[in-house]
Order: C-alpha cells, then structure tokens, then sequence
C-alpha cells in the first residue's frame, strides 16, 4: 500500500478546515452559554414567543444554524477546489470561515440586520468557488 503523501499546498487545507472546526465548536459553545442564559432548555431549538429574550437568543441560535447550513455545501466544494488548487482552496476556507464569524458575530449582537457584511463575504466566496467548479468541471467532461 503506498502512503498518502500531503503537499505543504494541502497542508493549508488541513489548517483551514481545522479552524473552520474550531470556529464550529466555539459557535455552538456560545448557543449553549445563550441558553443557560436566555433559559432555553433543551430539546426546544428556537425560543418560544416574542419576548426581547427570545428574539436574543434566536439570533445566537440561527447565527449558528444557518453556518451548520451551508457547512455541508461548503466543505465539499473547498475538497474539490484542493484536488485541483489546493492554496486557494485553504486560503479560501479561512476567508470563508472569517466572513462565517462575522456573520455570527454581526447577528447575535445586532439581530438580522447584523448579518450582512458576513453574508457579503461568506457567499461572494462560495458562490465564486461553485461557480469554478460548475464551469471546469463541465469543461473536463466536454474534453475541452
């Protein structure tokens, strides 16, 4: 069995998702401190009703859901975009998973109107990514 060999270029990747997972782990320690402190007990995801605590602790949970949210999309492109650019795709991973803090971070203190300037930085990137996937992964199936 040969060994599997990582390029300092992978390496980048590797740190990025490492922190991507930290950052993940730190947002859900942070929905844990708003329960205890907005009394949301488990299993109830969202708070009920339309108290300014509800509305406070929505934010910091939805913050963090919608991130769980576009995980999924965004790990599997960043390992497509490494198989073939694997520099991009680890300095890409961090500036997404920065633009991903500041939309934490802009929502659970300043509620949905907080989101934007993550949202802007987050989905021009992810947006850019799939779209060099969709266009060179057609042209590698058309042979071109």
């Amino acid at each position: 069995m040969q060994a599997l060999a990582i390029t300092p270029e992978q390496g980048a990747v590797l740190a990025s998702i490492g922190f991507i997972g930290i950052a993940n782990q730190a947002m859900a320690i942070a929905v844990a401190k708003a329960r205890k402190q907005y009394g949301v007990e488990y299993p109830r995801l969202y708070a009920e009703g339309d108290s300014e605590n509800a509305r406070l602790f929505n934010c910091v949970q939805r913050a963090h859901q919608n991130t769980l949210e576009q995980l999924p999309v965004w790990l599997a492109a960043q390992a497509a975009l490494a198989s073939v650019h694997p520099m991009t795709a680890g300095v890409l991973g961090f500036v997404w998973m920065a633009g991903r803090i500041v939309y934490f971070l802009g929502y659970s203190s300043k509620g949905p109107q907080g989101r934007l300037p993550g949202t802007i930085v987050a989905s021009l990137i992810q947006i850019g990514v799939l779209g060099f996937l969709l266009v060179n992964g057609g042209r590698t199936l058309l042979g071109a």
